[in-house]
């Protein structure tokens, strides 16, 4: 089982860019400006809403605007955190640390890429329902979910992404499908849990690559200032 950018969809130049960033997961959305400076979204009869609603990733993410502005605010905290947009001279992107809980609102309204470097199951359905991931069962099984009974099966699995895919006594699963329905069977959640295993195995690999990069430089111009020295 794989999940994968859909190859068959053109993609815009700012997802493009992003890609070119390493943020491996991309997606565009768009906000309509916003109503009431409190509250929940107010959302059109296209479905389009007027803000993020608070909400946090396991990973990091990025905003990358095309047109409009968003106002980021982190959550509880009543100040203006910052502002990124379409204007001259505006800052246009941001980098969101895992975990950070935050909304967001709009001046004129919005259209911005949305970035991820590893994808969460919440993340995976939004983008698998929007067209801009596709599934793929490469063992042809009858028994594998459609894409809509997939969505609803990974936005009600609890995840963690320090979990196991086959977890041993005493480790916690990395989707625990306890509540989750439709039930699926278990070659299929097993599949599905590996991937997603992978995946944040992969990034947190990358991370400690970078780490690791980062420490060898600052110990070689620390080495070069006091032979200087």
């Amino acid at each position: 089982m794989e999940i994968v950018n859909d190859s068959s969809r053109l993609m815009d130049p700012y997802e493009r860019r992003l890609i070119d960033q390493k943020w491996k997961w991309v997606n565009i959305n768009t906000i309509n400006p916003t109503q009431f400076s409190q509250g929940a979204a107010v959302v059109d009869r296209n479905g389009r809403p007027d803000r993020l609603n608070q909400h946090s990733h396991h990973g990091e993410s990025t905003h990358c605007i095309i047109s409009g502005d968003l106002r980021i605010r982190r959550a509880y905290q009543p100040r203006l955190l910052y502002e990124i947009s379409d204007e001259k001279g505006a800052k246009r992107q941001d980098h969101v640390p895992p975990r950070t809980r935050y909304s967001a609102t709009s001046r004129r309204g919005c259209t911005f890429v949305e970035g991820h470097r590893c994808l969460s199951p919440e993340s995976a359905e939004r983008f698998i329902s929007r067209g801009t991931l596709k599934v793929i069962d490469k063992r042809a099984r009858k028994s594998f979910p459609t894409n809509k009974q997939l969505g609803v099966w990974l936005r009600q699995v609890k995840f963690d992404p320090d979990g196991k895919a086959r977890p041993a006594t005493g480790e916690t699963p990395i989707l625990d499908a306890t509540d989750a329905r439709p039930i699926l069977p278990d070659d299929v959640h097993a599949d599905i849990s590996e991937w997603f295993e992978n995946e944040w195995r992969r990034s947190r690999s990358e991370r400690q690559v970078a780490s690791g990069l980062w420490s060898f430089i600052i110990l070689i111009l620390c080495v070069g200032i006091a032979y200087w020295i």
